[in-house]
């Protein structure tokens, strides 16, 4: 029972790991098949050597902020994440290569799958963001409330369609309120209407909109939804998702304190701390001959010393 409540991965994030590994993967198969111009090309070490590489790969898109529940603004955007997925993987390749020999993989395979990988995944990306934005992809979202913070989260949903979601309605607390357009759609029903308009809808999300959620969030049904696999969200959760801000006026200090936001997995900080040290170290390797050559600039041009010394 306790494994309820622990956040997963949504069914978009898996959909686009699982077509970045084919696409990574096939692209590896398509270098090494024209290197060595075989339909069914036989390389020795090529699967542990290629799954290095596609791990590795995979990693700094999801560092690229390619995985999060934000689309890129435009496809330039989304290209040079990609390119910035790419030159970091690179530069760890780079170093795992140079550790570990036996990891490597041949140069001209090298050279040829990034272009084969880049195109594929840049196509696949512009496709999915293209879909979800189509009905059958669509979520729908079922907002709890009906004062200025519910009507706001829903006006940034419309102007965001890209992200993928749909507002279905407003939930309100007084049955008078039911068919009152405050924003489009209107006001679908009432507290105690949660559970069957979940259903009849097919709401995907509930959003918690209340201004005074203390004695009139319907508790018992909320978690009913929950456990029935519907998402539950606080309404600066959900706006922080979709427009990527934080509602300042209508945020709470419980937000804060309990917002995912702030965390970060000992293996996200660890690895992301490993890929900025390789990163480094190369940037290091590749300024010291510039530095040198300065230095002796410096001699030829003043003498020494080379470092300057401001006298009092």
């Amino acid at each position: 029972m306790s494994g309820v409540f622990l956040s997963a991965p949504s069914v978009r994030t898996l959909a686009c790991v699982a077509a970045d590994v084919i696409i990574t993967a096939g692209a590896l198969w398509l270098a090494i098949a024209i290197r060595f111009s075989e339909l069914v090309p036989t390389y020795d070490g090529g699967l542990l050597n290629g799954a290095f590489l596609v791990v590795t790969l995979l990693l700094a898109l999801y560092y690229s902020e390619l995985y999060g529940s934000r689309a890129p603004k435009s496809v330039t955007t989304l290209a040079l994440r990609i390119i910035k997925a790419f030159a970091a993987g690179g530069v760890f390749l780079a170093l795992l290569y140079y550790a570990i020999p036996e990891l490597a993989i041949g140069r001209s395979i090298l050279l040829l799958h990034p272009p084969f990988a880049f195109g594929g995944l840049l196509v696949w990306r512009i496709s999915f963001y293209w879909a979800i934005q189509r009905d059958t992809f669509v979520e729908n979202v079922l907002i709890l409330g009906t004062g200025s913070a519910a009507v706001s989260l829903a006006r940034e949903v419309l102007q965001h369609r890209n992200e993928g979601y749909r507002v279905v309605g407003f939930l309100g607390k007084d049955p008078e309120e039911v068919g009152k357009s405050l924003f489009n759609p209107a006001v679908v029903g009432t507290h105690d209407d949660l559970l069957p308009l979940t259903e009849r809808f097919n709401v995907h999300t509930i959003v918690v909109a209340l201004e005074e959620q203390r004695g009139e969030l319907p508790l018992s049904d909320l978690l009913t939804c929950k456990l029935r696999g519907t998402r539950v969200a606080q309404a600066s959760e959900f706006y922080e998702a979709v427009t990527g801000q934080l509602p300042v006026r209508n945020l709470r200090p419980s937000s804060l304190i309990f917002s995912p936001s702030f965390r970060r997995p000992r293996f996200f900080n660890n690895t992301r701390r490993a890929l900025e040290l390789a990163a480094a170290l190369v940037g290091i390797v590749l300024a010291t001959p510039l530095v040198l050559l300065g230095m002796l600039l410096v001699v030829l041009e003043d003498g020494f010393p080379v470092l300057f010394r401001q006298s009092a």
